[in-house]
């Protein structure tokens, strides 16, 4: 029997939870599919793609999204067009390897669709996100996308949760499959299991995965209820979010019981030596991270909301849940679940083992998605599907309006702006920036600051103020990330506080982000390269 040949748009080129989640199902889908992986650009996910002798093909693209509110017509635009001529250099590859079927793997961008409309080949979108809920995020082009969805040949959603809130949200149903996750990766036999008094949260470290709610609520726990329990939150992030992080349990006073660690390749053996996870994230599509630390033995307590409330249950027969954003509910929950009793306990891993083993097996997920294959292609003739007319053309006019619009920006003249890569590394090789800035402050006899825009620089500008002795007055940045729960911070659209000067940090847009800082009130503005006196 010939093997379905599929393209597989992966939205992302490094480790996570969705390219993994395909990996597995192709390893049982092994007799049944050729694969091939795109991926936007070169990464480390190439190192598990080959490990898995997955044949993948390198085509950039952008994503289809970005923050709430801060959609404009360029952004509409640079992604389309993007993500239509990501698709026309597509169009060799599929011809070439004879491809059955395309799956796009997230909804983030619009590769797939595209792909599919220029050469008739049947469409499958696997729907891993809950943009607005999950990320605080927005498709640039909404009506695009929903449009989209509404033409593909079959749409999966990773859980009920995420199919909710397409139909809500967008008016478009969808088949709910599981991921599949393999026992054998990450499963603790519980038969003599033990309960060190740890707490664990990993993930990427930002805002919306709720690291800084479990730093919190640690905080309670160790004042109110446990002084021997500990907490390490694993993962990396975006410096701002990381460095928060760890302000934070120093200005708590919790460095006795509570770490921030890098990223840990190995998190089956890490999760072995902990009794307890935290699953704290505004909103998980599915949570991955829920079903891998009920394999390997712990105790989840879980916010409750999106796909970690449906995984863990609202009888607490699988696991705690706790009323998202309120620490101390959750440092309660916390102390519950280290004062319950070891039957109850291992009772409770028992029924979430054997939720998930069910739930979540690998087999049953490969064999359903096969099914919807096989289904979409008996509905096809020749491997052709046919597109309404009408919408072809609305989607090829968009294009040509979208093309002509981009090339008359960027007919504007663009004055170079300094890459903030460069900068940064240039700051790093600063000697004595500590001693130049105490200089700075003390011959322009300055007593108070305020940052604008708290990325590397703004964290290092921080570190020495504070060290110095200079007040900070606050800290401001359009995506704080975590800044907010652990230093003064005032929003832009904030009313500021008076201080000396302000140092705006920001690297790209400096005159405009001057512009924007003095419509805030009377202040002085400086940069970094006049206080560390740059030539």
């Amino acid at each position: 029997m010939r093997k379905v040949k599929v393209l597989y748009i992966l939205h992302s080129s490094v480790p996570g939870g969705a390219n993994y989640s395909l990996i597995d199902m192709l390893g049982k889908l092994s007799e049944h599919v050729d694969p091939i992986a795109v991926i936007p650009r070169k990464g480390p996910f190439e190192t598990a793609l080959r490990d898995h002798g997955i044949a993948y093909h390198v085509q950039p693209f952008i994503g289809g999204y970005g923050k709430m509110g801060q959609t404009t017509e360029k952004k509409k635009a640079d992604s389309f067009v993007d993500n239509y001529n990501a698709a026309k250099e597509l169009v060799r590859l599929v011809k070439e390897k004879d491809i059955d079927l395309i799956h796009s793997n997230s909804s983030a961008n619009n590769v797939g669709a595209f792909l599919s409309i220029l050469t008739g080949i049947p469409i499958i979108l696997h729907i891993r996100e809950a943009m607005e809920q999950q990320f605080g995020c927005e498709y640039w082009d909404e009506d695009l996308t929903v449009s989209l969805m509404e033409n593909a040949d079959s749409i999966i959603s990773v859980s009920e949760a995420v199919r909710s809130y397409v139909l809500n949200r967008h008016g478009v149903d969808s088949i709910v499959i599981y991921d599949g996750i393999e026992k054998n990766s990450y499963y603790q036999n519980i038969s003599d299991k033990v309960f060190p008094p740890y707490f664990y949260i990993a993930g990427d470290i930002m805002e919306c995965k709720g690291q800084f709610d479990a730093i919190r609520a640690m905080k309670i726990l160790s004042s109110r209820y446990d002084m021997k329990s500990t907490l390490t939150v694993v993962g990396r992030g975006y410096y701002k979010s990381v460095w928060a992080a760890n302000k934070l349990v120093e200005d708590l006073g919790i460095g006795h019981c509570s770490q921030i660690q890098s990223f840990v390749n190995d998190m089956r053996s890490f999760r072995f030596g902990y009794g307890y996870a935290l699953v704290c994230s505004k909103y998980e599509a599915l949570g991955r991270v829920t079903v891998e630390a009920m394999l390997a033995g712990n105790l989840v307590i879980g916010a409750d909301t999106g796909g970690t409330g449906e995984i863990i249950g609202r009888d607490g027969k699988r696991g705690l849940l706790y009323k998202y954003g309120d620490i101390y509910d959750l440092a309660e929950k916390m102390n519950a679940a280290l004062k319950m009793p070891l039957e109850t306990k291992i009772k409770i891993l028992k029924n979430a083992q054997d939720y998930v083993i069910k739930s979540f097996d690998t087999q049953n997920c490969a064999s359903n998605i096969f099914q919807i294959y096989q289904t979409v292609l008996s509905r096809t003739l020749n491997k052709k599907r046919e597109y309404d007319k009408d919408f072809i053309e609305s989607i090829y006019k968009k294009y040509e309006y979208f093309r002509t619009a981009q090339g008359q920006v960027n007919q504007e003249p663009i004055r170079k702006q300094p890459i903030v890569a460069d900068v940064n590394d240039r700051f790093k090789k600063t000697d004595d920036k500590a001693q130049s800035v105490a200089q700075y402050f003390k011959k322009n006899k300055l007593k108070t600051a305020a940052i604008y825009g708290m990325g590397y620089l703004g964290c290092e500008i921080f570190d020495i103020l504070q060290t110095i002795g200079i007040d900070i007055v606050f800290v401001s940045d359009r995506d704080p990330n975590g800044i907010e729960y652990a230093v003064r911070f005032l929003r832009p659209e904030d009313e500021w506080e008076y201080a000396d000067i302000v140092i705006n940090t920001v690297v790209n847009d400096t005159d405009g982000t001057d512009r924007f800082i003095l419509s805030k009130g009377n202040y002085t503005v400086v940069h970094v390269k006049e206080i560390l006196d740059w030539n």
